[in-house]
């Protein structure tokens, strides 16, 4: 179900919702004069002809209304749907500044993160999970260990087990930060941390420390279940530490710059 506070949007094009946020912050009415040259300021060059069309268009859709000849104002709807895109289009700036992981500092910036949320998820899993939710898990552990007992590709498997914690957690705003901190495009970076784990010799401790885990909320511990994720994320981020340290964190930033 879509969040009330979130309007339901028509299909607009980019002009058409950068036109309907130039007539939402205007105090007085927009006409197609004076909006086709706003447009132009933001680069968009069209004719007062082609400017009106659109504004029919927003008219139609209820998200403007005209008054008269001087112009259109805009409706409580339009009003919502304008801040609605605003704050998503800050969001998805934000969050592509976030995922921009580009040195060590910035890795272990993203650890950090996902020590904070992915103990809580743990936690809501054990309080939360069904039979069907830790035979999903131990899937997951038991395709692990064969991925790195055979050669397979044992990072996918670990990052789908911390993918499925936050499912499991149910709780809807763990589950949006954790879709942040697991994005895809964040996968090559486990390649990464396998490097630096392997150079410790500690590449395949993830398994066992997966399976603590999964045990922990399968007893329905959620104090275990929120240790055990915890020293998992720790650990990686001790290693992540001492690679980054000195001349390693050249060799890291390295690392990034040929896996992203």
């Amino acid at each position: 179900m879509s969040d009330p506070a979130d309007p339901i949007s028509p299909h607009l094009s980019h002009q058409e919702l950068l036109l309907l946020d130039i007539v939402a912050e205007s105090a007085d009415p927009v006409g197609a004069r004076i909006a086709t040259r706003r447009l132009g300021d933001s680069g968009i060059a069209l004719s007062e002809a082609s400017t009106s069309r659109l504004l029919a268009r927003l008219d139609e859709l209820g998200l403007t209304v005209s008054s008269g000849r001087k112009g259109r104002t805009v409706t409580d709807a339009g009003r919502r749907l304008a801040s609605f895109t605003r704050r998503t289009r800050r969001q998805a700036k934000g969050l592509h500044q976030a995922l921009d992981i580009q040195d060590a500092r910035q890795l272990l910036d993203l650890l950090y993160a996902r020590r904070g949320v992915e103990r809580e998820a743990a936690r809501w899993a054990a309080i939360r999970a069904t039979a069907e939710d830790i035979e999903r898990l131990e899937e997951l552990v038991n395709g692990h260990r064969e991925a790195l007992d055979v050669g397979g590709d044992a990072r996918l498997c670990g990052m789908r087990f911390h993918r499925e914690i936050f499912r499991i957690s149910r709780n809807r705003l763990l589950q949006a930060i954790g879709d942040v901190v697991l994005d895809e495009s964040l996968e090559p970076l486990e390649l990464v941390l396998d490097v630096i784990t392997g150079g410790h010799g500690t590449f395949a401790q993830s398994a066992p420390e997966h399976t603590d885990v999964l045990a922990a909320i399968r007893a329905g511990d959620p104090d275990a279940a929120e240790r055990t994720m915890l020293a998992h994320v720790d650990r990686l981020i001790e290693e992540a530490e001492r690679a980054a340290t000195d001349r390693g964190a050249d060799v890291v930033k390295r690392l990034i710059e040929l896996t992203l």
